[in-house]
């Protein structure tokens, strides 16, 4: 009887997979409907992340188990020595078949605690690459870490061709061993959730957005990392050759240097629309002409695959990540990374031309809808995480 039992508990803890990110926002944008599918599969999944908001709306959409460990976003010694000795308890009590994590430090606490515990497969989503925005001893020690997690893991999946190769050639992990998913992205898009709609002609008139001036759309944080000082620059350039448009900044400006950057825009001489943030995006996004992400590094652009989705052409940069989000001269253009000349130029020659732009947002549209369908992209994930002989694979004793 004895014996029945533990095998019983084995073949439990063979589809037990633990899902986390750093923080619950991420949880919720990146993994709630790979989670679902799972869960869906019979697949006891538990979620893992800090405490916070969306922990509850998360695990009532998803029907996972939810266990909540404080994780700084930042290097913190005391807190990610406690934070992955929680992690060793909540894994040795559990004994998942696989840990999937993603972000930087649910990655390198939840690949450490995984690899110490005796995981059989150990996964970490490599969603982009902080040590591109630093400098000195914190890039040494991001790339430490980096180093740790890869080593750590079993299989890492990049969510871009590009970061797959921006990790290679900062020799972090063996080409075998790093992969990516399809054509990338952590997610894909909801394309009939984003789905091309009028301008409401009252959010227009609430925002002060004037008609017969482009608009270009700004979503994320102002900060360094996001080419925000390049952008003021080619607005003031856009000015110099008499082109005026309006910009819409949408999302929270919470970053140590949001502030500075929101005075360089408001000095631009253009017209700058502050939104906030927004539950629904859609309907700014039908407001804007384009989208512009001057990025200097990203994983893989979400707001890119959601406004090409929305028929919105984008011109963004070769950065990391955000190279592989358009298909140039067809669903947008890109231009080097701080090279506000080359941005001001590429933003001109789209809103200058009406014809144009229509065409590159349709295309955009389609190229999303056959290459970046949620579903599509959602199902070769959970093939993979639940591939032939996932099933056999009975977790370590230890």
């Amino acid at each position: 009887m004895a014996s029945s039992d533990e095998d019983r508990m084995n073949r439990q803890r063979a589809d037990r997979i633990v899902v986390s990110t750093t923080i619950p926002v991420s949880l919720w944008t990146f993994r709630r409907e790979l989670v679902k599918d799972l869960v869906a599969r019979s697949h006891d999944v538990l979620l893992v992340t800090s405490p916070g908001e969306l922990l509850n709306r998360t695990r009532d959409f998803t029907g996972a188990r939810l266990a909540a460990i404080p994780m700084a976003r930042s290097i913190s010694p005391y807190a990610d020595i406690r934070g992955l000795t929680l992690w060793i308890r909540l894994l040795r009590r559990e004994r998942p078949a696989v840990v999937m994590a993603g972000t930087p430090k649910a990655g390198l606490l939840g690949m450490i605690a995984a690899f110490l515990t005796g995981v059989p497969r150990r996964i970490y989503g490599l969603h982009g690459l902080r040590l591109e925005g630093s400098h000195g001893i914190q890039k040494a020690v991001l790339w430490a870490m980096e180093r740790v997690a890869f080593a750590c893991a079993t299989e890492v999946y990049a969510v871009s061709p590009s970061l797959r190769s921006r990790a290679l050639s900062l020799r972090l992990g063996h080409s075998h061993k790093i992969n990516v998913i399809g054509a990338g992205t952590s997610h894909g898009v909801n394309t009939q959730y984003f789905a091309p709609c009028h301008p409401d002609p009252e959010l227009a008139r609430r925002l002060g957005i004037q008609s017969g001036t482009p608009v270009v759309g700004l979503v994320g944080r102002m900060t360094a990392d996001k080419g925000i000082g390049s952008f003021c620059v080619a607005l003031q350039l856009l000015k110099d050759q008499d082109v005026s448009v309006q910009v819409l900044v949408l999302g929270p400006q919470d970053e140590p240097d949001s502030v500075r950057f929101t005075r360089l825009l408001m000095m631009s001489r253009h017209r700058i629309v502050f939104a906030g943030s927004a539950y629904d995006i859609r309907p700014y996004y039908a407001l804007m002409d384009i989208l512009c992400l001057p990025t200097r590094r990203e994983g893989f652009p979400n707001v890119v695959l959601e406004a090409s989705s929305m028929a919105v052409p984008s011109v963004t940069t070769r950065a990391t990540g955000a190279v592989d989000s358009v298909l140039p001269g067809i669903t947008g253009l890109i231009v080097d990374v701080d090279a506000p000349d080359q941005l001001a130029a590429a933003i001109a020659s789209v809103v200058g031309d009406r014809t144009r732009c229509t065409q590159m947002g349709s295309s955009a549209r389609k190229w999303v809808k056959d290459t970046f369908e949620e579903g599509a992209v959602v199902a070769q994930i959970v093939e993979r995480v639940t591939r032939p002989g996932f099933q056999r694979g009975v977790p370590s004793s230890r």
